[in-house]
C-alpha cells in the first residue's frame, strides 16, 4: 500500500503523504496511520501526525 506514495511535506510535526488515489489514501488512513505515526514518532522523538492526500 505504500508503493507509489511520497512524502510531500513535513512541517510542525505534521507529515503529509501523497497517494496515487483516494482509495489508497482512505485505506492508509484507516488501517496504517497509527502504525506509521508511532514509527515516525519513535524515530524522531516527536509526536508526529500523518495525513494522506491524493497526489498524482
Amino acid at each position: 500500500w505504500l508503493e507509489n506514495t511520497a512524502g510531500l511535506n513535513y512541517e510542525e510535526n505534521q507529515f503529509v503523504v501523497g497517494t496515487p488515489s483516494a482509495s489508497v489514501a482512505e485505506y492508509l488512513d484507516k488501517n496504517q496511520r497509527s502504525l506509521i505515526e508511532k514509527t515516525l514518532s519513535e524515530i524522531t522523538d516527536r509526536n508526529i501526525k500523518v495525513y494522506f492526500e491524493v497526489h498524482t
